[in-house]
């Protein structure tokens, strides 16, 4: 979600700006040209390549370090288990029917 709103806004920048606004630069649709949407565009190019390198850097620390996965046991079992010391569905008990407190 932050990754498309952000994506769309940065490039959408390129395209309605005004004058209006702080940095005083018109975008395509208002008589600026290419030149903030290309601006735009790089800039947004840009976080994503940091930011798909940083993530990296950070997932291969912690992979080396103390692993990305659970043991192979510990997730068969079921991870909610492992994890939290709790089960995230019950699938021992009889299905209930929507709406209704008596079981099916």
């Amino acid at each position: 979600m932050h990754l498309i709103g952000g994506i769309i806004g940065t490039l959408l920048i390129g395209l309605f700006a005004t004058d209006a606004a702080p940095n005083k630069v018109n975008g395509l649709f208002y008589g600026g040209g290419l030149d903030l949407l290309g601006i735009q565009t790089v800039a947004t190019v840009a976080v994503l390549a940091y930011s798909f390198a940083v993530t990296w850097v950070i997932a291969k620390v912690l992979d080396i370090t103390v692993g990305l996965r659970i043991d192979e046991a510990a997730e068969l079992r079921g991870i909610d288990i492992a994890a939290h010391s709790e089960s995230a569905y019950l699938m021992d008990e009889e299905p209930v029917e929507l709406g209704s407190p008596h079981r099916v």
